[in-house]
């Protein structure tokens, strides 16, 4: 996720002196890749201006003429806001000013002249929709003051890549906190809130709390409906990607940016009784994004008496939102407990800034100082006041990590001192005990084992202080890999396929499509809802990574993995490991290559290729009555009675369901070839290789793979091979068949006698299909 702030916010909480482009070196050496963007231009000749005196245009209704103080001199600006005789602060651009797409120059309304531009927030660049009308300013501040100032505006922004692991992070305070730790710099603590203590206690606001929830804080209060966010918050919202919504919602998410902790607020006046957290539920909740959700029996629902009204961490519910007439509030900071939010997520597939948090870990402290200060800051800008207040908090236990110095500089090849290695610690908010034992801080979720550990002090020690050793060792020569995988692997390269690497997990479309053994085995906590099976075809995958690349305009695929598929036989889960491929259009390509495209003897000679590397070079294709596959262009792929694998072209229907071209597919099964078979090194004979062609016609019924099973059953002197040379059909109801038989010996040139003799126990075996 990334994070774009503002340096002088960043620098409010790390007390350090550095230019924007150091403090992104800093944060990058310190494992956050940083870039340095520019933001929104704004003029330094835009200023607040107090509106002092606004009377009807002389010749125009529906313009006014304002006198506008912008501090020692008195504009006057012709404006068409109905808005404006209401207005005390504005934000004014005088004649000169640059705004977005524009330059102001001197300009005569109606015949008076206009100084200058009174300013919506949608015109200086501050919103992309809303805010037309002119803004009016509602904070305490005075004429002339620069809105750059007032923005606390920074021309360069920080554009951080927080890595997943690090929920910490998500805050410009916890950027702060492990900056100040990696540069030994002063930490300023989290900004204050209003006494929790002073606000009146309840036992009315909540109800029982499920397993799921660590911590949940509630408090009801009132407010102004016409308040606003104040600019410089504005401002810091926009940087950070976040749009205007309610003033309510806009502080929430503030705090939130600022120190890390979701929350929400809910329109009081639609709550009925106290706020419980269940799990699961019959009723169905319409969420803000205007979808209706129907509870899982794992999620986290924060229900009052008529229902749900929010899937809790993740997303509000739309009838009890917070609206333009609302008044009365009840805000809610709580501590969900990660495994399940991210559950939710799975199943749901509804993001949000909060989910995201939540998912990753939330310290269970600062729900409570989160409350208290976007309470404060509600009753500076929202005129909120606060009635009732209730906690409820699960007792947590830190982590703690057994680690010693000795096992740091062995893991990273140093010689850290142990005073190093403990002040780094400290400075992350690690307390050591004497015998070593570290007390991992709450908010970090990502530190459970000492290889944790041992990455955080390489990290602050610094990668470019470790130094580059070269590796000691004696390397004796290795045999030669006789690894037959491997092997394989490098053939299917050399045929031009491609291997790819994908998670095992796929549709229940797919599942149906290409049945394997057994049962297929149902994910229950899925990482994607639709991908919730383990697959039980090899092929699965590849459609899948075939789909993708198909859907973006690559028309020519030539891919293989090996990996494991999964089932369930006897109440065990069976994994045998396959070899697939997939083939999509054209099969080579340069000068002279022909547009040859995919079929299935491309996908027969892709198996022989393959099936080399085990050693395996004579092998029988039988009839495959697999539905996925073309009827007539597929076959299994058996040896010795065993079936090895399968070849074939998808079947034309499947391919218009998968939205895929005419696509030829093959599949080993490795754990049913020799176990331990090498494919054994051959010497070429230096004797020559005889031929002969042998035609015969048969009825349509005859399949030539029981031919060719026939002679290579019979053991015949010096056969090497047998290729279907040619198919002919001169009748409707007979073929002929050539075969081309080859013969070699590896110790003497081969007489015509010999091979004649070969060749009458062939053609004897060839006769008993001859069509009478």
């Amino acid at each position: 996720m990334s994070l774009t702030i503002s340096p002088k916010w960043l620098q409010s909480y790390c007390q350090i002196d550095a230019t924007t482009e150091q403090l992104a070196s800093m944060l990058s050496d310190s494992g956050f890749e940083t870039e340095v963007i520019d933001d929104l231009y704004i003029d330094p000749k835009l200023v607040i201006g107090e509106v002092l005196q606004v009377e009807k245009h002389p010749n125009a209704d529906k313009l006014n003429l304002c006198k506008v103080d912008i501090g020692g001199e008195v504009l006057s600006i012709v404006c068409g806001c109905p808005t404006v005789p209401s207005a005390r602060l504005v934000i004014v651009a005088p004649v000169g000013s640059t705004l977005p797409g524009m330059i102001l120059k001197p300009v005569k309304l109606r015949g008076v002249d206009s100084e200058g531009m009174i300013c919506s927030l949608q015109e200086i660049g501050l919103v992309e929709e809303g805010g037309k009308g002119i803004y009016h300013v509602k904070e305490d501040l005075s004429a002339g003051q620069r809105l750059i100032d007032v923005l606390e505006h920074d021309a360069r922004l920080l554009d951080i890549d927080v890595t997943p692991n690090r929920g910490d992070c998500l805050s410009v305070y916890g950027i702060a906190r492990d900056l100040a730790a990696s540069q030994k710099a002063t930490l300023s603590s989290y900004p204050s809130g209003i006494d929790l203590g002073l606000v009146v206690k309840s036992s009315e606001l909540l109800g029982r709390m499920a397993d799921g929830v660590s911590g949940y804080d509630a408090m009801t209060g009132t407010l102004d409906r016409t308040a606003s966010p104040p600019l410089y918050m504005i401002n810091r919202l926009r940087q950070a990607g976040m749009g205007l919504n309610h003033v309510v919602v806009d502080i929430l998410n503030y705090v939130m940016l600022e120190i890390g902790q979701p929350m929400h607020a809910f329109d009081q006046r639609y709550l009925d009784g106290p706020l419980s957290v269940t799990q699961g539920g019959e009723q169905s909740l319409k969420l803000l994004n205007d979808e209706d959700y129907k509870p899982k029996a794992w999620d986290l629902m924060v229900c009052d008496q008529k229902g749900p009204q929010a899937l809790a961490g993740i997303m509000g519910g739309m009838d009890s939102r917070m609206l333009p007439d609302s008044d009365t509030i009840q805000l809610e900071s709580a501590v969900f407990f990660p495994r399940y939010i991210a559950k939710s997520l799975r199943n749901c597939q509804l993001n949000s800034d909060a989910s995201y948090r939540y998912e990753r870990g939330v310290s269970i402290d600062l729900n409570q100082t989160a409350l208290a200060y976007a309470a404060k800051l509600l009753e500076r800008y929202a005129g909120a006041s606060f009635t009732a207040y209730q906690s409820y908090k699960l007792d947590a236990e830190l982590v703690s990590v057994s680690i010693s110095v000795d096992k740091i500089n062995r893991y990273l090849g140093t010689t850290i001192r142990e005073d190093e290695v403990q002040d780094i610690l400290q400075r992350l908010g690690m307390d050591v005990s004497a015998n070593w034992k570290v007390s991992v801080p709450s908010y970090r979720y990502d530190v459970s084992m000492d290889v944790d550990i041992i990455e955080e002090v390489a990290r602050l020690y610094g990668y470019n202080n470790i130094a580059l050793e070269p590796m000691h060792s004696e390397l004796n020569p290795a045999p030669l890999s006789r690894d037959t995988t491997m092997q394989c692997k490098q053939a299917m390269v050399q045929a031009g396929y491609q291997e790819v690497v994908q998670f095992s997990f796929v549709s229940e479309q797919l599942i149906n499509i290409f049945q394997g053994e057994g049962v297929p085995v149902v994910l229950r906590n899925p990482i994607h809802a639709e991908y919730n099976y383990m697959r039980t075809h090899i092929w699965q995958s590849l459609i899948l990574a075939a789909q993708h690349n198909y859907q973006r305009q690559i028309t020519d695929m030539k891919l293989f993995e090996v990996g494991e598929t999964f089932s369930s036989l006897k109440d065990e889960i069976s994994e045998p490991t396959s070899l697939g491929a997939i083939c999509i259009g054209q099969v080579n390509h340069g000068y002279g290559h022909h547009d040859e495209c995919v079929d299935y003897y491309t996908m027969q000679s892709l198996a022989r290729t393959a099936l080399s590397a085990y050693g395996i070079h004579q092998f029988l294709l039988q009839e495959c009555s697999d539905g996925a596959l073309h009827p007539k262009q597929s076959a299994n792929i058996v040896s010795e009675g065993v079936v090895l694998g399968t070849i074939g072209m998808l079947n034309p229907n499947v391919c218009q369901v998968l939205s895929l071209p005419d696509t030829g597919l093959m599949v080993l099964h490795l754990d049913r070839l020799a176990s331990g078979q090498q494919n054994p090194i051959r010497i070429p004979s230096k004797y020559p290789a005889v031929s002969r062609d042998v035609t015969i016609t048969v009825g349509l019924d005859v399949k030539a793979g029981d031919m060719q099973n026939d002679i290579v059953s019979a053991d015949i002197p010096y056969l090497k091979t047998i290729v279907l040379q040619d198919i002919y059909s001169q009748s409707s109801d007979a073929v002929n068949i050539t075969w081309r038989i080859g013969f070699q010996s590896s110790e003497k040139t081969l007489s015509d006698k010999s091979v004649e003799k070969s060749m009458l126990v062939i053609r004897g075996l060839l006769d008993n299909y001859t069509q009478s």
